[in-house]
Order: C-alpha cells, then structure tokens, then sequence
C-alpha cells in the first residue's frame, strides 16, 4: 500500500504504508531499501475498539475544524500548500505552492499573514460540544480497548500488543510502565476534559530562572473551551488576553507529576499516543 505524497505520479518505496510506520516506530527504520519485510497483522476484538477510538478522535478534529471560519486564513495563504487555490488573490497562485514544492522568499510574507489571519469566528458552537463529546469517548474507548487487550493470552502478530506479547510492527514494545503511565495520561486528560483540573496560565508571575511560568491561582478551564467557545486569536491566546473567559481558580495539574508521568514513556509518549490513540 502506497501514497504519492508528493504528487508526482509515482508512489516509491519511501511513501509506502510500511515505510511511513518505520518512520513513527523506536526502532530505526531502514528506509534505503528497496525491500520491506512483509507487513502481516492479525486484528482482533481489542483492534475493532481501537478502531472505533480512531474514528471518534478523526470526528473531534472535524468538528473542531468545522465551528470556526478559516475561509479568510485560506484565500490568502492555501496558496503555500496546493497548487490551485479559489481566492481572490489570483496573483499568489502564479508563484506556486511555497513550503512543499520550494520555498521561496516572499513566502516569508505568506507566514506572517498566515500567523496574522489565525483568528477565527465562531460560526458552529454546537460543533465544539460535539468535538468534546468525541473526545471524551475516545478515552472510555481506550479504557475498553486496553481491557481486551490486558485479557488476550495469545501471541499472534499483535496491532497492539500487551507487555507479554509481540508486536506485528518490528520492533516495538509495549512495556509494563507504558501502559501505567497512559492509564494515568488517561485519567489526567479526562479530569482536563471534563473541567475538574486545570491546565496551567502562564502570565500573572515573573518567571523564576528557567522555570516555566504558571500563576499559582489561575488556570485555563479547557472544558469551557468546548462548551462556551469564542473566537480564537491565535496571538491574544497566546498573549493570555484571549484566554479570559477560560480563566478561573481551581486545582491547576501539577507539572511535576506531569513530567513524572511522561518519563514512563521514555521520550517516546508522541509515538505510542498516535499508535494508542
């Protein structure tokens, strides 16, 4: 199974299934050849959970894309990404498509409006509420799914394999500490979720050294974000001006624990979480 990611007419080795999960895997991948070991996988009832879990976070994402109005963002700057854009701006489409196919100087200019124009309306609020919906059923998914797979006794060419079995992908192992620490990455995110913790703020406090700031009182109430969304300015966001309707006190998630939590996956919590899901 291949892509032709770069849409040239020919999909190579190099943009082929397997050689795009080497690509995400711990082990390095040996992407030069011209041969890849045979990808066989033997799914189960723990697989269609997981399955499930995929499409329910690929709806979130949807949802979350579709509540707000980028069509301003996208007239003026799609132009960096697909070589035919309908915009007013006809003059952008003649230098082409930057990042992907060559990048040139005045694209420079394309991100800069690119950051500016991150500022989007709310035009489907209802979509946001739908989107937490999902993703709150993702994590009882992934409870379910690692249910089975904790039961499974068998070795067989394993999707997701539990710590005494063997991964169909070469390897990669699922240690007994990973999956502690996704159980525990679990419960934090649907405390998060579902508005009993808060995600740290970053002004109101002087930083001390090299210590990221976090205001001791105020935290983002990210359930908030889903519930009641407004329009998102991407730099007052990040200023912290645009977080206001968020802000509250409460119990703010430690960032030692944290930190703590994320050593169990060894560097690697990307990858197992876009494998997890």
């Amino acid at each position: 199974m291949r892509l032709d990611l770069d849409g040239d007419g020919t999909a190579t080795i190099k943009e082929s299934l397997g050689s795009i999960l080497q690509s995400i895997q711990t082990a390095p991948a040996q992407q030069e050849s011209e041969q890849l070991p045979p990808l066989t996988v033997t799914f189960d009832d723990a697989d269609v959970v997981w399955l499930a879990g995929y499409c329910h976070m690929l709806s979130a994402m949807a949802e979350m894309v579709l509540a707000y109005d980028w069509e301003d963002q996208f007239e003026r700057t799609a132009h960096l990404f697909y070589p035919k854009v309908d915009s007013p701006y006809e003059f952008l489409e003649a230098e082409g498509p930057g990042p992907f196919m060559g990048f040139g100087v005045q694209n420079i200019l394309d991100l800069l409006a690119w950051i500016h124009t991150i500022n989007y309306e709310v035009t489907g609020a209802d979509r946001m509420k739908s989107a937490l919906a999902h993703m709150e059923t993702v994590i009882a998914l992934s409870r379910r799914n690692w249910e089975l797979i904790e039961a499974e006794t068998d070795d067989d060419q394993e999707w997701v394999p539990n710590p005494n079995q063997t991964a169909a992908l070469p390897g990669l192992q699922v240690a007994r500490g990973v999956v502690t620490g996704w159980h525990e990455f679990l419960e934090e995110v649907e405390a998060i979720l579902q508005g009993k913790k808060l995600i740290p703020f970053w002004r109101g406090i002087v930083p001390a050294g090299s210590d990221f700031p976090t205001n001791p009182k105020l935290g983002i109430n990210v359930r908030r974000v889903f519930t009641e969304p407004t329009r998102f300015d991407f730099v007052l966001w990040l200023q912290g001006t645009g977080l206001l309707p968020y802000l509250e006190e409460g119990d703010i998630i430690d960032s030692a624990e944290w930190q703590e939590m994320m050593s169990r996956f060894q560097g690697q919590f990307f990858n197992f979480a876009l494998w997890f899901n």
